[in-house]
């Protein structure tokens, strides 16, 4: 192992991505890439690079934002490699393979971010209708503090105007 990758590999543990999501998002890219593959000589298609969005998307929901940008740029780089010209070489020969390429990128981190948005808002929810059920059944003594910021406080147990 060389120093470089040591280094490399030292600052990927930093990031404290679990395990269990590096193992979703390599499987997720492994199965995006043979989708590509499969698309790309089975049909006319000549750039489904569009399949790597799903990879980016489910690991987005599940593991957030790092884990999506982190997918999103091995996606990136597996399309390069694999899928345009030259193979097996990170060369962009075709300018518009270029626009293409950013293009997916930026359209990748842009759909990882949405996707872990739509997950922490939706954690975000339950942690609210767990404190409406909590008030709702006098379980919250504290009743002032879910509506901080409001004209309708509950009082008694019914609302009433302050």
């Amino acid at each position: 192992v060389t120093p470089q990758l040591r280094g490399f590999l030292g600052s990927v543990r930093r990031l404290r991505i679990p395990p269990a999501m590096i193992g979703l998002a390599v499987a997720s890219i492994a199965v995006a890439t043979l989708g590509v593959a499969g698309l790309e000589q089975a049909t006319t298609v000549p750039n489904a690079s569009a399949v790597y969005l799903v990879a980016v998307a489910i690991v987005g929901s599940i593991g957030g934002t790092l884990p999506a940008i982190a997918t999103a740029i091995v996606s990136f780089l597996a399309y390069n490699l694999l899928f345009t010209e030259p193979r097996f070489s990170l060369v962009v020969a075709d300018p518009t393979e270029w626009l293409n390429l950013v293009l997916f990128l930026v359209v990748a981190i842009a759909v990882g971010r949405l996707a872990a948005l739509g997950r922490e808002r939706a954690a975000d929810r339950t942690g609210k209708g767990a404190d409406v059920v909590r008030w709702a059944w006098g379980e919250n003594d504290d009743r002032r503090r879910w509506n901080r910021g409001t004209s309708w406080t509950p009082r008694h147990g019914r609302g009433e105007r302050n």
